[in-house]
């Protein structure tokens, strides 16, 4: 799998695949995700947009083109925020999953 490379400046969209540690989808039924992504000039989070088949364990972030401009220039580190509510209280069920070194950012040539 190739490492996805955002210009600053432009919209893109990204799609994370989280997985098991067997190998298998992790399933997104009923959770909500938010992804971060850092960078030392600014961490830029987005909700994540399940796939149409949350089983599938598909996350699709989109970082508008102010966001993107956010980032820091070279390499980048994202991390998927996956919250199930638990029942009857307010309290969360929280999942993060660490991608290192995920995605590439470079400067749009003028």
């Amino acid at each position: 799998m190739s490492k996805p490379t955002i210009v600053k400046g432009e919209d893109v969209t990204l799609t994370f695949h989280i997985k098991k540690s067997d190998g298998s989808a992790y399933d997104l039924t009923g959770k909500t995700v938010e992804m971060n992504f850092q960078g030392s000039a600014a961490t830029v989070t987005v909700s994540g947009v399940l796939s149409a088949t949350p089983a599938d364990g598909e996350i699709t972030a989109t970082i508008d083109e102010t966001n993107s401009a956010l980032l820091a220039t070279g390499t980048i580190n994202a991390e998927a925020v996956i919250d199930l509510p638990s029942a009857g209280d307010n309290s969360r069920d929280r999942r993060i999953v660490q991608f290192k070194q995920a995605i590439t950012v470079v400067e749009r040539l003028t």
